[in-house]
C-alpha cells in the first residue's frame, strides 16, 4: 500500500542519532546531522544533498509500534492488532517501508525553528532551559510504500496510521505538534475492458440499426398477417392448392423477418 501524509501542524525535528536501529546506522545519521553545523542543542533533520529534510523509514515503524502498545492499553474492542502478541517482531520482521529516506514535500514553504521553554526541579531549585527544533511546517506532505508480508497486518497498519494521526510525529507530540492526516494511493487503476466512449458507440450504433430494419421489419409483418388469413381462408374451404400457395409464401415470409440487432 503507497500512504500520503499531510502535516496539520508543524512537525519538529528529533536528534535521531540515539534512536537509530543499529550501530552502522547511527554513525550516518550522526554524520548526517554533524555536515549541517547546527548549533549546540538544536534538533535538525536529517537532510538529503539538496537540502530536502526527510523522515527515515524505521522512525514510521516506530510510529506504529507506539501506537500498537497505545491502543492495546485502550482496550479498542475490534483493535486489529489484539490477537498479534509479539506486536514488536511482527512489525520489524513482516512490515517494510520504503523508501529508506522519505523527503518531506515543502511545496514551496521553508524549514523553520520553533522554541519552547524546558522545566526541571533541581536541588537548586527549578530551572528553566530554551529548547530549540527545527520545524517542518503545516501542509508539507510525504509519501512512502508500505509491504505487509502478511496481509493480516494490513488493518493493523491502518488502524496504527489513525491513532499516529492523532498522536504527531516528532518532538512535542504532546502540545499537538506533528499531526496529520494520511490516504491511501491507489498506485495502478485497471483499465475497463470497455470504455464509456466504446459503450455508447456501440449502443449508438444498435439504436441506428433497429431504426434502420423498423420499416421493413413491420412490411413483412403485415405480409405474414395477410397470408395468415390467406391460409386460414383456405383451410376453410377447404381449397389445397391455395392452402399450399398460403404455406410456401408463409415459410418465405418468415425467412425474410429482420433479427433485432445485438446490444
Amino acid at each position: 500500500m503507497k500512504v500520503k501524509i499531510t502535516l496539520l501542524e508543524e512537525v519538529l525535528a528529533t536528534y535521531i542519532a540515539s534512536k537509530a536501529p543499529t550501530s552502522d546506522l547511527t554513525t550516518e545519521e550522526v554524520d548526517n546531522i554533524k555536515a549541517q553545523n547546527a548549533e549546540d542543542r538544536i534538533t535538525v533533520f536529517p537532510k538529503t544533498a539538496d537540502g530536502t529534510p526527510f523522515l527515515y523509514d524505521y522512525q514510521v515503524k516506530g510510529m506504529f509500534k507506539d501506537s500498537c502498545k497505545m491502543l492495546a492499553k485502550a482496550g479498542k474492542a475490534g483493535y486489529a492488532g489484539a490477537s498479534i502478541k509479539a506486536y514488536k517482531q511482527a512489525i520489524d520482521g513482516l512490515i517494510f517501508v520504503t523508501p529508506r529516506e522519505i523527503p518531506y514535500d515543502l511545496h514551496g514553504m521553508k524549514v523553520d525553528f520553533c522554541e519552547r521553554p524546558l522545566r526541571a526541579q533541581t536541588p537548586m531549585g527549578e530551572r528553566v532551559s530554551i529548547a530549540k527544533s527545527e520545524s517542518v511546517p503545516a501542509g508539507a506532505t510525504a509519501e512512502f510504500e508500505i509491504e505487509c508480508l502478511d496481509p493480516k497486518l494490513e488493518d493493523m497498519v491502518r488502524e496504527c496510521l489513525d491513532y499516529g494521526a492523532k498522536r504527531g510525529l516528532g518532538q512535542w507530540r504532546n502540545s499537538g505538534k506533528g499531526r496529520f492526516e494520511w490516504e491511501e494511493i491507489t498506485k495502478t487503476k485497471t483499465p475497463p475492458r470497455c470504455t464509456t466512449t466504446e459503450t455508447a458507440k456501440k449502443q449508438s450504433i444498435a439504436k441506428s440499426s433497429n431504426c434502420i430494419l423498423s420499416l421493413p421489419r413491420a412490411a413483412v409483418k403485415l405480409a405474414i398477417t395477410a397470408d395468415l388469413v390467406l391460409l386460414l381462408a383456405a383451410l376453410g374451404s377447404l381449397n389445397i392448392p391455395t392452402t399450399i400457395a398460403a404455406l410456401l409464401a408463409l415459410n418465405l415470409l418468415c425467412g425474410l423477418y429482420p433479427k433485432e440487432a445485438d446490444e
